[in-house]
């Protein structure tokens, strides 16, 4: 059983609103810290906060708990079949053999993203081990944030800290390189397994 933990927040009037999740023989349970039996404080907009949120966690695959797998053997990656791709399902054991394999798909492909989009560009396409469980970069990460983030990488090295943040419902597994999150736009980078609180890994 994987014990809960806090995964969103909802700003009240007086306080706010925890969400927590975990999961128990393959079910996932979401629970939140203020009560509905009382319409005491409870409106209309924060239940339609609360159901959106709820609503956003379920739809995203990572935000289920998973065991962290850095100690499983490496997954096997898959050709796409179109060489202007990285390999799908590649995994990377630290930034600076990531470094090493964004630096070659930028020199000797021209495709805008790293991954075939298709019909949905939000699939994990590549993996990268990080001291806090493995972050997947999604199939839509642009040619441009990769430039930006080699830029980056060449003024403060391989090893450069990176960020982990909210997503926009609140759940904390969004990885950017920089301070500055515009910085990051193009670079769509998120952890399998959400973190408590904001950090850097």
């Amino acid at each position: 059983m994987d014990l809960s933990h806090d995964v969103a927040e909802i700003a009240r009037d007086r306080t706010t609103c925890r969400l927590h999740l975990g999961r128990s023989d393959g079910v996932t349970y979401i629970g939140w810290s203020t009560s509905l039996q009382s319409s005491f404080g409870v409106s209309y907009q924060f239940l339609d906060q609360l159901s959106e949120t709820v609503d956003a966690l379920l739809e995203d695959r990572s935000a289920a708990l998973r065991p962290a797998p850095v100690e499983q053997a490496r997954p096997r990656s898959v050709a796409t079949g179109d060489q202007r791709y990285l390999p799908l399902g590649l995994t990377v054991t630290s930034k600076c053999e990531l470094r090493e394999v964004l630096a070659g798909w930028l020199r000797h492909s021209d495709a805008p993203t790293i991954g075939d989009t298709g019909d949905f560009g939000g699939r994990a396409w590549i993996s990268v081990q990080l001291s806090c469980g493995i972050a997947d970069l999604n199939t839509d990460t642009t040619r441009t944030a990769v430039a930006r983030y080699l830029d980056e990488v060449r003024r403060k090295g391989a090893e450069l800290t990176w960020h982990v943040m909210p997503t926009r419902t609140g759940v904390i597994r969004k990885v950017v390189y920089s301070d500055d999150p515009a910085d990051s736009t193009g670079w769509n980078c998120y952890l399998r397994r959400p973190l408590p609180r904001p950090a850097q890994v």
